[in-house]
């Protein structure tokens, strides 16, 4: 929901053009879960990983560069085929088959956790700099996020190597 603060707040958006653009993000996340069980099978999992995560980098920085509707909906139509999450989670059911639910249930307590903190912390940065800064913020988050999926996948690999990691 930070989106359409930004959009209005730092691009002059008015507030149904920025409840659009944050719509077809939504549009976005959902047809990327509808296709990825087809693309999961034909691609591993590191691929997958390092498209959707490339993909959410451009869509940030069409974000912070191109001004209008058109080039935040193409921001946030890249922004959406960000897969890490289902992709994470179907490892994790993998590697831990006879406790799945428990696994399932710690990864989405921290997800959630990491997204609170996430969220506290941008209101704060954007008290102290403006909400202009959300482009490079979510930069930041997504460096973060790359470095946690390399170390990830890393160690997956190591663990089982015909994991398609």
């Amino acid at each position: 929901n930070w989106t359409p603060a930004y959009l209005q707040g730092a691009r002059q958006f008015d507030a149904g053009d920025s409840l659009f653009v944050l719509t077809v993000l939504l549009a976005s996340l959902t047809l990327t879960r509808l296709v990825l069980g087809g693309i999961i099978e034909r691609f591993s999992r590191s691929a997958i990983l390092g498209g959707s995560l490339a993909a959410a980098a451009a869509g940030v920085l069409i974000l912070g560069a191109i001004p209008g509707g058109t080039g935040a909906a193409i921001a946030m139509v890249l922004i959406g085929t960000a897969a890490a999450f289902p992709v994470v989670l179907g490892a994790i059911g993998g590697l831990f088959p006879a406790l799945s639910g428990t696994a399932f249930g710690i990864a989405l307590v921290i997800a959630l956790t990491g997204n609170t903190i996430l969220n506290t912390l941008f209101g704060s940065v954007s008290g102290a700099w403006g909400i202009g800064v959300f482009p490079w913020y979510l930069i930041g988050i997504l460096a973060g996020l790359g470095i946690f999926l390399y170390l990830g996948l890393r160690s997956l690999a190591r663990r089982s190597p015909s994991s398609g990691g």
